[in-house]
């Protein structure tokens, strides 16, 4: 049986976390009072023996934002392992997620295979840069635009990450609930540093940061570790960077997070910033027509498919869909053709991948993951949801 979590499951939840991650005694899943919002369990003959939580969020696409969920906390009790306890509790997550009427859910796999089995697929990434500090381009006078920001300056701070988010493809648009997560009320000052750009009264820029450790031989030098870097203006950018760049001397690296293809990387020095990290993010489309006719597509695209498109978990998505693209709307119609237009077969995995853009139609084609009734369903597809490169600041 899948259910919500309820409070008396609480110890049994724990248990699980601990035994599906490294927890740490006083971290994920060590309260007693772990939070229930979006948590759900799979319970077996009395048994709870999976969890994973489906946190609601926005989730930018074209410039629109979707109704979302960002699943994680995924844990299933060791002793279940393979019994299909996992793709049980997913399906029975996906279904109250259609009901709710969310159009794309996004997670962080730790075993990609098993969520491919529910329909989910790599969509996008999160990566981590570094660069030496003294790569970094220092703009005189920008540093002045530069000053701290605090919890009260959340509402500007939240103004200017909307307006950079739908500009993306991919990121999150956050409830209350996640940035308090992210940004913390009580945050300790001494180790989290906050900065802002302010241009004629408004937020272009904005970021977290903490200083860490450079290595044990040198015990006073440290790398500037960023948790999240926003800015939406050339003079932001300058501030922000020039900003970072007065650290150098104790200060040896600048790590931070940003998209695929950062504006940042052309802007520093005589040294290359290299990727330090790099993960991959799933998505998964929960409602083919809200997630096909929410999203914004480009103005300059008129072109039209259609799909037969095959989803074992969520039956109410499979069948022929008729997608029509013009002045950057669409038009979704269900259980219809055109003859003058060509037919693409896919499954779930492989919609998900077109979307985001993380995969062409070539890339599909030549794994043998669709099939086209005709050649113009390649440029089709490709001109329908072309953009930039999906992928999020924040991993979960």
């Amino acid at each position: 049986m899948i259910r919500a979590a309820a409070h008396d499951d609480v110890p049994d939840m724990i248990v699980l976390l601990h035994e599906a991650f490294a927890v740490a005694s006083g971290t994920r899943g060590d309260k007693a009072d772990l939070p229930l919002q979006g948590r759900y369990v799979l319970e077996r003959d009395g048994i709870v023996c999976a969890t994973a939580v489906a946190t609601p969020l926005g989730q930018y696409f074209g410039g629109r934002e979707l109704k979302a969920t960002g699943v994680h906390s995924v844990a299933v009790g060791t002793d279940y392992r393979g019994s299909g306890a996992g793709s049980l509790l997913m399906d029975g997550m996906l279904k109250e997620m259609y009901a709710d009427g969310v159009a794309v859910s996004t997670l962080f796999p730790s075993a990609p295979a098993a969520y491919r089995k529910a329909g989910w697929e790599i969509a996008g990434d999160h990566r981590t840069y570094r660069a030496p500090l003294e790569a970094l381009p220092v703009t005189k006078g920008s540093e002045a635009l530069v000053r701290t920001w605090t919890y009260d300056d959340l509402p500007a701070i939240v103004d200017c990450y909307n307006r950079f988010a739908a500009t993306e493809q991919g990121l999150l648009a956050r409830s209350p609930y996640w940035w308090d997560l992210r940004h913390p009320k009580d945050a300790d000052r001494t180790s989290v540093f906050r900065r802002a750009v302010w241009e004629d009264g408004r937020v272009t820029g904005y970021v977290a940061y903490r200083k860490q450790s450079a290595g044990k031989d040198l015990p006073h030098y440290f790398d500037v570790e960023v948790s999240e870097v926003v800015w939406t203006t050339p003079t932001a950018s300058a501030a922000l960077l020039t900003h970072f760049a007065r650290h150098k001397g104790l200060g040896r690296d600048l790590l931070w997070s940003g998209p695929p293809r950062d504006p940042w990387l052309s802007l520093l020095g005589g040294l290359v910033a290299r990727v330090e990290f790099c993960y991959p993010w799933m998505l998964r489309i929960v409602d083919v027509a809200a997630a096909l006719s929410g999203r914004g597509y480009p103005t300059w695209v008129d072109a039209a498919v259609c799909f037969d498109l095959t989803d074992p978990n969520l039956r109410e998505n499979t069948g022929r869909w008729l997608l029509k693209v013009s002045d950057g709307k669409a038009t979704v119609e269900f259980g219809v053709g055109d003859d003058d237009v060509p037919i693409v077969t896919l499954g779930s995995c492989e919609l998900a991948a077109l979307y985001s853009g993380w995969a062409s139609t070539r890339d599909l084609l030549r794994a043998g993951r669709l099939a086209i009734s005709a050649p113009e369903a390649v440029d089709a597809l490709d001109r329908i949801f072309t953009g930039p490169p999906a992928w999020l600041p924040e991993m979960f």
